[in-house]
């Protein structure tokens, strides 16, 4: 590989880190302010009946279905991440 070829790489990979990062820290900001000023089950008019913030926590897998089995979903998702990673 070339030295431009590099070179053009590098960017690419550090926006990609930038936003990934600042995605990651602004929701997780977002979800402790939501969390430390409003009630589960208590619904919050923004703007009228048209949009509010309503807390609920998902306990199960894939939207909500297979309640009480997020563990075993997680240790799949463990098991397809070794297997493309070639462990």
């Amino acid at each position: 590989m070339s030295v431009a070829t590099e070179a053009m790489r590098r960017p690419r990979w550090l926006l990609f880190v930038t936003l990934a990062v600042t995605i990651v820290v602004v929701d997780q900001l977002v979800k402790a302010a939501i969390a430390a000023n409003y009630q589960v089950g208590v619904p919050v008019a923004v703007v009228g009946d048209f949009v509010r913030i309503d807390v609920s926590h998902n306990e199960g897998a894939l939207f909500g279905l297979f309640q009480g089995s997020a563990a075993v979903f997680g240790v799949g998702s463990l098991a397809v991440i070794a297997l493309l990673a070639g462990v």
